[in-house]
């Protein structure tokens, strides 16, 4: 089974995956391992109740409500009714399009501002790490 990464210069978690799709078991495997210790630190560090729900819309990938708990019960997650993500999520209210847009914009920016690769677009998208492309995403 592969290993979850923490990397030194990014603030995410990845794993590879060859279809880059979120399975079901990496999912769970997720919440046990990385998101209930997380959410146990943070609430401990601000002194709240050691309670939390992670809300979830009717993803394929997404394990049941029942897989979806603590071994005490106090962390577990809850999906979002069918056919209400647009209406209360607001990463469906064009808010990817515009960050794609965006995205792209800068992309094409930094290639053409480069002066190494020149005119060579192929090897200026080899050039472009996973450090780059998350912080261009941060800063669309």
């Amino acid at each position: 089974k592969p290993r979850a990464f923490k990397s030194v210069v990014l603030p995410v978690w990845y794993r590879g995956q060859k279809s880059a799709w979120v399975t079901r078991d990496l999912f769970l495997d997720w919440f046990e391992t990385e998101f209930v210790p997380d959410v146990r630190r943070h609430l401990a560090r601000v002194n709240l109740p050691q309670e939390a729900v992670l809300l979830l819309d009717n993803c394929p990938g997404h394990p049941s409500a029942d897989e979806l708990r603590s071994d005490d019960g106090k962390t577990f997650a809850m999906f979002l009714p069918p056919n209400t993500t647009a209406m209360i999520q607001p990463m469906d209210q064009n808010v990817i399009q515009n960050i794609k847009l965006r995205y792209r914009k800068a992309l094409l920016s930094n290639i053409l501002a480069d002066e190494q690769t020149g005119t060579d677009l192929v090897v200026a998208l080899k050039k472009v790490n996973l450090k780059d492309v998350v912080f261009n995403l941060a800063n669309c």
